[in-house]
Order: C-alpha cells, then sequence, then structure tokens
C-alpha cells in the first residue's frame, strides 16, 4: 500500500546481517514463501544469493495447505524456512491435530510481519524443542527486519503476555525514548526508535 525509498547500501547491510544473524551458507536451501509484493521476498532473495543457498519457490498449493506445505519442505529438503507468523500459526494449529513435525531437514525457522501468539509458541516448542526459531520485527522503512528474538533452544519460553522482538540485526540500533526524548529506563513504556545505514531514504 506504500512505496519506501530503499538505498543499495541500505539493502547490503541488511542482507549482511541476515546472513550473520541467520548463518546463512551455502548448503542452505531457502524457501521463498512470500509474494514479490512483500517486502519479506527481497529477504528471502538477496540474503540466499549473496551467501550462495539455493533458493526454492513455493507453489500455491503449499500457501493454502499446511499438508501441501509439509511436503514441499520435505521433497525439496528445505533447511530454512521465513514464514507469516498467522501461516506459522495455522501450521502449529495443523500439526498439533495431526501429530505431524516439521522435516529433520529444517534447521531455522523464522516467523514475522505479525504479532506472535504466546500460546501457540507454547504448543510450538512441545513439538519442536530443539529446532532454531526467530521472531522478526521491523517496518518497510528499516529495509524489513531490524530486530530478531531467538528463542532458547531447550531453554524457557519468554515472561509475560507478548513474544519479544529481541535485539537489533547487527546493522541496526533500536532504543525506546521516553516522551522527552531520553532514554527510558527498563520497563518503562516509551516510543522505540530505530537508527543505522538499514532506514529508508523516503
Amino acid at each position: 500500500p506504500k512505496g519506501v525509498v530503499i538505498s543499495h547500501l541500505a539493502l547490503a547491510c541488511h542482507a549482511q546481517s541476515v546472513i550473520q544473524s541467520y548463518a546463512l551458507n551455502p548448503s542452505d536451501r531457502i524457501l521463498q514463501f512470500a509474494s514479490l509484493s512483500f517486502d519479506v521476498s527481497i529477504e528471502e532473495i538477496v540474503p540466499t544469493l549473496v551467501a550462495g543457498a539455493e533458493r526454492v519457490l513455493r507453489h500455491n498449493e503449499a500457501a493454502e495447505s499446511v499438508s501441501a506445505f509439509l511436503q514441499l519442505v520435505h521433497d525439496h529438503k528445505l533447511t530454512v524456512l521465513n514464514l507469516p507468523t498467522s501461516f506459522w500459526h495455522t501450521c502449529v494449529e495443523q500439526m498439533g491435530l495431526s501429530g505431524s513435525v516439521l522435516p529433520e531437514s529444517v534447521r531455522l525457522l523464522i516467523v514475522g510481519g505479525e504479532k506472535a501468539s504466546p500460546g501457540i509458541l507454547e504448543q510450538w516448542r512441545r513439538t519442536h524443542p530443539s529446532l532454531h526459531w526467530i521472531n522478526a520485527y521491523g517496518p518497510t522503512e528499516t529495509t524489513i527486519s531490524c530486530t530478531f528474538y531467538e528463542l532458547p533452544r531447550n531453554g524457557p519460553l519468554p515472561n509475560g503476555s507478548d513474544v519479544p522482538i529481541g535485539r537489533p540485526l547487527g546493522h541496526a540500533r533500536a532504543v525506546v525514548l521516553a516522551i522527552d526524548g531520553s532514554l527510558a529506563p527498563p520497563g518503562a513504556q516509551g516510543e522505540l526508535c530505530i537508527a543505522g545505514p538499514g532506514l529508508s531514504s523516503g
């Protein structure tokens, strides 16, 4: 619904940070789930190619059926999945009903675009206790993702009623400012302000 001017520098910095944070490498087989009209598709394309990994396109059925999606992941031995949070919610619920899990080839699952449900995350942890899971956050104006929260493997779930958005990717800074523009103390409400070379030009 909006046009955002992103520089080549912003995209290059984002790609390098994603490659490092997600440990992307040439042996990865990465799903491109998002359509080209959604900014996350760029996060699925550019870091994958820069890392020398293989990009696998999804077919329409995989976005409409959890069983078709799981079959796609299995058939292509995908290692990294970057899914819209709502689709991940549906997958967890459906896999819970069918008793299925993600294929063993998957080493990393990233969700983003909407708030993740703590209840769904708890259900996910029961069936995938050691799978690397990341909650990514970022408005388009910060060149897609700019923060990420890594769920500790085999560790405790986050406290509170929300799944955290985590800490900044390597190319970004994120601070919470009070109403007077000063740094808000820990736990206080404030405005999230993001800086770094990933900011849009307009």
